[in-house]
Order: C-alpha cells, then structure tokens, then sequence
C-alpha cells in the first residue's frame, strides 16, 4: 500500500479515505487504482475489528507508521510498557488493557498487580529473556513470539498454564514519546 500511494503520490491516509487530493492531479487509471486500495485497506481494518491477529496488527504497524494513534480501538487490548534498554533489570508496565490477556489472567486490569507479577519473577533468564524481546522490539519495531506461561498469580491462589501469540510493536505518540504494545493472543 506504500509503494502504491508513493507511485500516485497520495498518502496512506488517503488511501484509507481520510483526507483528500485534486482530481487534476491524478493520472487517468489512477482514481480506479485508489479506490481499489482504499476499500481493501477498509477491508482489512475491518477484519482486525471482527478478529484481532498478529499479521493484521503487523499491518496496522507498518502502515500507521508506527503511530499509536492507529491502535486506538485496539488498546483495550494491549499492555503498554517503557522501551528498555538490553542492560535493563526488568520491565516497566505503563498501562494495562482491560481486556488484555494479562488482565484476563489476573482477572482485573491493575498496573500495580502486574508490575508485581513481573517484579517477583524470580527466574533470572526468564526475566532477562522478556527485557531482551522488549528492547529488540524497540529496535526492530516489531517482535512476534509464540509464548508459554506456567505461573501463580500474584494476586489469587491459581496457577496459570496457557499458550499464547505475544505481538510486541514499538509506536510513538504525538509528541515522539516511544513505547511498546503486548498484544498476547490466546492459541485455542
């Protein structure tokens, strides 16, 4: 969709039919290609709304690049955490999506909660490992693992067993602030 709205010389934005160009500018063939690409990125944002995927998120990266304003529907379902660095002892939790899988897991979506959970990890290489994807996320822009979590809670007597596609997207906000986007999803 990029190479597209470079060779018409539109945006993404306006492919996605926010925002608008002058009918001179456009070539002839060029409206029919646009309103192609529009409705197919529609197509899939629509998608992403029925079911929420790795691939359709990683899309959703690149094409907002890498804006979080693109997730804003979506954030209800992600943690939210600072970038780390590689040298970090750990993670920092900046938010907790209601309906992430972290919340689900602890059953209430509490910042405290889960930066405990993290903190108390007292497997080193685990914890070392989850640091390492953070800020290689942070690097790359990206990092899609398939995880496994064998855990207590924290915050009930449940020990929890599940499997999971965990999507890590570096964004940036308005103000150029970065930060990482866990979007786990549940393999059933």
């Amino acid at each position: 969709m990029a190479r597209i709205a470079r060779l018409l010389g539109v945006t993404l934005d306006y492919l996605a039919g926010h925002g608008r160009i002058h009918p001179q500018s456009l070539k002839v063939g060029d409206q029919a290609l646009i309103d192609h690409a529009s409705s197919a990125m529609r197509a899939q944002i629509e998608g992403l709304h029925e079911n929420l995927t790795a691939d359709g998120l990683l899309r959703l990266h690149a094409k907002s690049g890498a804006r979080i304003e693109a997730f804003a529907d979506f954030l209800d379902r992600a943690d939210r955490y600072n970038v780390p660095t590689y040298e970090d002892g750990g993670l920092h939790v900046i938010e907790v999506g209601a309906r992430s899988l972290s919340a689900l897991t602890m059953g209430e979506n509490n910042l405290e909660t889960l930066q405990q959970a993290l903190d108390l990890v007292t497997d080193d290489g685990l914890r070392r490992r989850w640091v390492t994807d953070y800020a290689m996320a942070g690097h790359r822009g990206t990092l899609v693992t398939l995880e496994a979590l064998d855990v207590q809670m924290p915050n009930k007597p449940v020990r929890v067993r599940i499997e999971f596609v965990r999507t890590l997207l570096c964004v940036q906000d308005v103000t150029g602030n970065r930060s990482i986007l866990n979007f786990s999803l549940l393999v059933v």
